[in-house]
């Protein structure tokens, strides 16, 4: 006995967690078998043999004729199982799952009825390509957690600023390491002229209340070298050819750019305006 998967599809929503819905069409091949009924299907999706959800599911003595019509199963991702996710995938992705079902069913065994139960199994292939699993990601609230409100101050060309720090973004949804760098240095070089222009005021503002310590740098001065330091790591996606970008390269300049990029446009934006 057999089953086979036709009529596939996917789609993806968020109720409280991220769920992965999966519905098909399920035909039976079984032979001679009488009163085959499915009892139980256990379902489980893997990548690269971890496993990244799993459902059981009990059935009420469900009657196989050779097709069983729409099915459906829902996996329930965590945040920690889409991160696995997100660290094994480099562009598109493809998921495997693995139907086990448990049927029974009647042979005539020397004129008597004997009942059998019997394991069945299905691998089927599940593949997103990259825009569409950017897409789930999405729907899945996946990027919430660290996107940062940059402010917009009244300045000509800031919003430049905030359009490369978009494409890094999108660079980064997409893999696009050393592009998500490339994107934060020009953001950096975009915001450079707005600090440096008017830094004096930025930091009476930042030393405000805070005298700082004898002999130790002022609070302005700790977060002008934090700044420039990040600046500078930004630099890597410029000369790949002498820095190798790794995924955990980009999220930390990301990161780093964009909450302290958050930060100076907050500030800027409480300047008195220029004339």
């Amino acid at each position: 006995m057999y089953f086979t998967i036709q009529n596939l599809s996917i789609s993806s929503q968020k109720v409280n967690t991220p769920k992965l819905r999966v519905q098909f069409n399920l035909n039976c091949e079984k032979g001679d078998q009488k009163n085959t009924t499915l009892i139980m299907v256990i379902a489980k999706l893997t990548l690269e043999g971890d496993i990244i959800s799993s459902v059981e599911t009990q059935l009420t003595s469900e009657k196989i004729d050779r097709s069983i019509n729409l099915r459906e199963i829902t996996f329930t991702l965590s945040n920690e199982n889409l991160k696995i996710i997100e660290r094994k995938r480099s562009d598109d992705l493809t998921l495997n799952m693995i139907l086990e079902f448990l049927v029974t069913y009647q042979i005539d065994v020397k004129e008597k009825i004997e009942l059998v139960y019997e394991n069945a199994n299905i691998h089927q292939q599940i593949k997103f390509s990259q825009k569409e699993w950017v897409n789930n990601l999405t729907v899945f609230g996946y990027y919430d957690a660290w996107l940062i409100e940059v402010a917009k101050p009244k300045l000509e060309g800031f919003d430049l600023v905030r359009k490369h720090l978009e494409e890094a973004k999108v660079n980064l949804l997409q893999s696009d390491y050393g592009g998500c760098v490339s994107s934060l240095r020009i953001s950096w070089n975009s915001i450079k002229p707005f600090v440096d222009a008017r830094w004096n005021e930025i930091s009476g503002l930042l030393d405000d209340g805070s005298p700082g310590e004898s002999g130790k740098d002022s609070k302005s001065v700790r977060i002008k070298k934090l700044k420039d330091n990040i600046h500078a790591l930004s630099q890597i996606g410029a000369h790949q050819e002498f820095y190798k970008v790794n995924p955990e390269d980009a999220w930390l300049i990301y990161y780093g750019t964009v909450a302290m990029i958050a930060f100076l446009s907050k500030l800027i934006s409480r300047l008195p305006e220029e004339n």
